[in-house]
């Protein structure tokens, strides 16, 4: 369980180690095809699978048979006919160290990945919620992208296993002067939010299409939130067309016009609702109904 902890979160070792990744990719093609795989027994395929979550972990293999078989659980005598077939699979680096070379490559890919979505999201995060004040908070991710640069390559000098680090933040491609944001208040619950969001839809130009709907509406009250409504309902993509839509609004006028019909509502309360799909009684059935209405209040009299 503690090695399964540990192993959660992107972070360097203290010994100066590759940083920690919770998984590796495993491109199953590339194993059932691989030539030297195709080969392997089941137990030798076992173990060379151990010994790259070793890899993978500590950032090598150790160079001692005796102690990959330790490291692996092996039991001897199978260890020693499987590590026949799998020692050429982790060949001996320059600095000592027994090492798969494509394990390497893919360790390189996902913390260059890593990286450049933990600092391009910070930096996208940070315009999306307009907190750049004096472009301190751009200029802070930046600062921090400089100095893991700069501290990567200081240890790839001296310890060989980081050398992954290296390069990793130089090809997130930001620019180099990022445009300061305005700091824009973007309006709380209260009386000052409701306001500036009243001043904003009123500063946008009507959309278009609107001026047709509310001048056929039969009430012609609270355009700019009218407006406002016609907009959203736009912007989610749940307005009809706009022959189908005045369409509507002339079935609604017709509707009014029957006996015992509701008064008519505000033009942003009907576009707020819907009511374009609203499924109107006949004027036969209408009139029943009023009729009907009637008599019940003359019956209660």
């Amino acid at each position: 369980m503690d090695c399964i902890l540990r192993s959660r979160r992107f972070a360097v070792k203290k010994n100066g180690g590759p940083p920690r990744l919770p998984y590796f990719p495993f491109f199953v093609a590339d194993w059932i095809l691989d030539d030297k795989v195709c080969l392997m027994t089941l137990a030798d395929q076992g173990l060379y699978l151990r010994l790259l979550c070793q890899q993978w972990e500590n950032g090598s293999v150790p160079l001692d048979p005796e102690a990959c078989r330790r490291a692996a659980s092996a039991d001897p005598e199978e260890f020693a006919r499987s590590w026949l077939a799998v020692e050429p699979c982790f060949p001996v680096d320059g600095d000592g160290k027994r090492r798969n070379p494509r394990l390497e490559i893919e360790r390189k890919k996902a913390i260059k990945k890593s990286k450049s979505q933990s600092v391009g999201g910070s930096v996208g995060n940070n315009k999306r919620w307009h907190n750049n004040k004096n472009g301190s908070l751009v200029s802070d991710q930046l600062a921090i992208a400089n100095r893991s640069h700069s501290e990567s390559e200081s240890d790839s000098d001296t310890n060989p296993d980081s050398e992954v680090l290296s390069s990793s933040v130089l090809e997130l491609n930001l620019p180099s002067q990022v445009p300061l944001l305005p700091v824009v208040s973007t309006g709380g619950q209260g009386k000052g939010g409701r306001a500036l969001r009243k001043r904003r839809a009123g500063s946008l130009p009507e959309p278009v299409g609107f001026p047709e709907f509310y001048a056929a509406f039969p009430l012609h009250i609270g355009r700019s939130k009218a407006a406002e409504a016609y907009r959203d309902r736009m912007g989610v993509g749940r307005l009809p067309d706009r022959d189908v839509l005045l369409l509507a609004v002339e079935r609604y006028v017709d509707y009014l016009k029957h006996p015992g019909a509701a008064k008519p509502c505000y033009p942003a309360t009907w576009l707020n609702g819907e009511r374009w799909i609203d499924e109107y009684p006949s004027p036969a059935d209408a009139m029943a109904k009023w009729i009907a209405s009637r008599a019940a209040k003359e019956a209660g009299k």
